[in-house]
């Protein structure tokens, strides 16, 4: 779907929000997810393992509203490794009795879901599988993202629409 991609990847520079959730993790090659991150979006994210384990939130994103997200959940994700700290929005809990240690923001890490600016817009990632209420109130909340410029006005077209199936 390189055409389509394209079209995404536009959108977002111009002003949109693109959300890779749902069933995107479950039905995709960690392969292809590698490629179209890496060449259509220029960001490092790879996929990395398939988990179920507990997750924390990330108080250290940039560019996204964190109230009314869950603090902590245990979900079952496609993660994804190479991400900036301040892209990684929930992170593995290493060890419950032990705070997860205080790092610089250009550190790469593990993350369940991920937010990053690109051009004038946002792109995230949400590995989730089995769509719990953590991970669909993140949807809401990368989709209701404010200080953009607003998707409708930065495209002569209006709102990308997507139908059909593929």
């Amino acid at each position: 779907h390189f055409q389509l991609r394209e079209r995404l990847v536009k959108y977002a520079k111009l002003g949109g929000i693109v959300v890779f959730a749902c069933q995107y993790s479950s039905r995709s090659k960690f392969t292809d997810m590698d490629k179209m991150f890496s060449k259509s979006w220029q960001l490092p994210w790879k996929c990395t393992a398939y988990t179920s384990q507990d997750l924390r939130l990330n108080t250290a994103v940039i560019g996204l509203n964190l109230s009314g997200l869950a603090k902590h959940f245990h979900g079952k994700a496609v993660h994804l490794k190479d991400v900036h700290r301040h892209q990684s929005i929930y992170v593995p809990v290493h060890d419950a009795t032990c705070p997860v240690p205080k790092r610089k923001l250009d550190d790469l890490e593990t993350s369940a879901a991920a937010f990053s600016t690109v051009g004038k817009g946002y792109v995230g990632y949400i590995g989730d599988v089995n769509g719990v209420d953590a991970s669909n109130a993140l949807v809401a909340a990368m989709c209701c993202t404010e200080g953009l410029q607003s998707a409708a006005s930065a495209s002569e077209k209006g709102p990308m629409q997507v139908s059909g199936s593929s």
